[in-house]
């Protein structure tokens, strides 16, 4: 199958987060704000606090997961929110490579205001996967008013400077891909030539493609001296090969304790 088999639990909540009563898993919910980004913008970000053994997805889980999904209806004075995504984990599920986050996750966002001189107020529906032995949708309402005269908070802070390295900062070499018609999509296959520090840390890689509603399998990654050789089928919704761009795809490279942003692949 192409997908995991959900066990469904919903939690719908119509009052503040302060007031929800928590779905199993989740201690705690907010949204924390302070500082401003290098553009001015004011920063926020969204707080899950998970218990123990519990986790959460990265904005691409990987095959099965479950994507967080935002809803900004009912704010007010917010144009835009542009999000800057920590280093995830790398963990299987169901026999899937995922990728998320155990513990907590605090994601950070940028926001634009119609009025810069007055603060957002922010309402904000969030849909997210929440998994222990298996693994559940989850929904909470958080709202509050950002202002950006707040000094900057170090949970911020700290999420920012975890945030994946650029290929070019992190010294990574040539990024290749192949591509090979399937049934019903692409197999795409990826070479990176990994920074010559590394040591062997760089062990998976995250592949995305620029259209949400690409499939795209979980990815098998081996490594072969230097490089890193990473192959995912990818699968449009009408399911048969497609043209592709190299620039629509992204790859993160990841470490125990470190990731590499890469945009675009060239394709040979």
């Amino acid at each position: 199958m192409r997908c995991m088999k959900w066990i469904f639990a919903l939690f719908l909540a119509a009052a503040p987060a302060q007031a929800q009563p928590l779905q199993e898993g989740l201690i705690g919910a907010e949204i924390i704000q302070g500082g401003v980004d290098a553009q001015g913008r004011p920063l926020a970000a969204i707080a899950l606090y998970l218990a123990p053994d519990w986790k959460t997805y990265w904005r691409a889980p990987g095959e099965g997961g479950l994507p967080p999904e935002f809803d900004w209806a009912g704010s007010q004075n917010l144009n835009s929110a542009a999000f800057s995504w920590p280093r995830p984990t790398v963990f299987e599920s169901a026999g899937f490579v995922n990728f998320g986050y155990y513990g907590q996750l605090v994601l950070p966002f940028a926001i634009t205001r119609a009025q810069p001189d007055h603060p957002a107020k922010v309402a904000l529906r969030l849909s997210f996967g929440l998994c222990k032995d298996i693994c559940i949708p989850a929904e909470i309402l958080l709202d509050g008013q950002i202002s950006g005269a707040q000094p900057p908070h170090p949970a911020i802070v700290a999420a920012l400077a975890d945030l994946p390295i650029a290929a070019q900062s992190a010294g990574l070499g040539a990024v290749r891909c192949r591509i090979a018609p399937i049934d019903d999509g692409l197999r795409l296959t990826a070479q990176i030539i990994v920074p010559p520090h590394d040591d062997g840390a760089y062990h998976s890689v995250a592949v995305e493609h620029r259209a949400a509603d690409i499939w795209i399998s979980s990815p098998t990654t081996q490594r072969q001296g230097n490089a890193l050789i990473t192959k995912v089928d990818l699968v449009p919704p009408q399911a048969q090969p497609f043209a592709l761009n190299g620039d629509d795809l992204r790859l993160t490279v990841l470490a125990d304790t470190a990731a590499i942003d890469v945009q675009g692949c060239e394709i040979d």
